[in-house]
């Protein structure tokens, strides 16, 4: 059974999430969005460009098995996960 994110409209990582009805898992969805966004712009021309997926995952003691789909947004992560790889890649991130 697909997780809330499966109700995402648009394309990865640019979408909305309107038709997830529950606002604490609309938001989560978000989150993980985000945190996926900035990951790929790091490693895109960021300061992780010289550093390679695999590198991310053993500094973030995750499996590549985890990395590739939640920066494919195809994983719903446990928050732990996220935030291990996000702190990995040197993110913040703040609640406003």
């Amino acid at each position: 059974m697909p997780g809330p994110a499966a109700r995402g409209r648009g394309q990865w990582p640019h979408m909305t999430f309107d038709d997830v009805p529950d606002e604490g898992l609309r938001a989560a969805c978000v989150l993980v969005q985000d945190v996926a966004a900035a990951l790929l712009a790091q490693l895109e021309d960021g300061k992780l460009a010289e550093v390679s997926k695999r590198e991310l995952a053993r500094r973030a003691g995750v499996g590549q098995a985890t990395l590739w789909p939640l920066l494919a947004g195809t994983l719903w992560p446990r928050i732990d996960t996220l935030m291990r790889v996000a702190q990995a890649a040197g993110l913040r991130i703040s609640v406003l």
